[in-house]
């Protein structure tokens, strides 16, 4: 019909792609990457056991193996080698199973580059010291969410009531907005939504997608706040 004679007869415009010089880069960073993982893992010298048996012996096939099925070493092939599978399967005709989402995998280098920082295994240490404090606030902003989020969804849920604010017009929640006079559909439209609002709020982020109009709701909104900041 005429509407696909428009879309096929319609300028193909390509996606934006890396510069030359930066995909050459990436490249040439990636195989040395790949390289000092190779490397590590011929080269790796488990530590001597005490055993009198097995002193002075050791079996590459084992050494080998051994390092492999560390998270370090799994985690560092996991960053690098995924490309060259997404490369072979953009040059590829037939080519295989989408591979984008492995690229995330190089993010762990930055992991593997922090070790070799004070400052990096500190702050490592002190959160794995911090666990139990962290599940302990886990349980009470999960409460508070709970229970701050049911009580300001009463509050700004609206009247249920025919309105033109939707195409076509129909029954909706309907809320007055912050000037107290025009009708908005409410954005608190479930308990898990409003939970949603706590928690941005509690954490300081504000985006300001939902925010109470009411003066029940600015009240909980307070106590929601104040609560949040002595949790914090």
């Amino acid at each position: 019909d005429y509407r696909m004679l428009k879309i096929q007869s319609a300028y193909c415009v390509c996606p934006p792609k890396a510069d030359a010089m930066i995909i050459s880069f990436e490249f040439w960073i990636i195989c040395i990457l790949s390289a000092e993982w190779i490397v590590r893992v011929l080269c790796y010298d488990p530590p001597c056991e005490d055993d009198e048996k097995t002193r002075g012996f050791r079996n590459p096939f084992a050494s080998t193996l051994s390092y492999l099925t560390e998270a370090t070493a799994i985690l560092d092939a996991l960053a690098t080698f995924p490309y060259f599978l997404v490369q072979y399967q953009y040059d590829s005709a037939h080519g295989l199973i989408s591979l984008n989402l492995l690229r995330v995998f190089r993010v762990f280098q930055l992991i593997r580059l922090g070790h070799y920082h004070e400052t990096f295994c500190t702050l490592v240490n002190v959160l794995a010291g911090s666990i139990q404090a962290f599940n302990m606030l886990a349980v009470v902003l999960f409460f508070c969410g709970g229970f701050f989020g049911s009580i300001i969804y009463w509050f700004e849920r609206g009247v249920w009531k025919y309105t033109d604010l939707i195409d076509p017009a129909g029954f909706a929640y309907v809320r007055y907005s912050v000037d107290g006079v025009t009708e908005e559909l409410t954005p608190f439209t479930s308990i898990p939504a409003s939970c949603w609002w706590f928690f941005v709020t509690a954490t300081t982020v504000g985006y300001g997608d939902l925010s109470p109009t009411s003066w029940g709701g600015k009240l909980v909104a307070i106590v929601a706040m104040l609560v949040a900041s002595l949790l914090l």
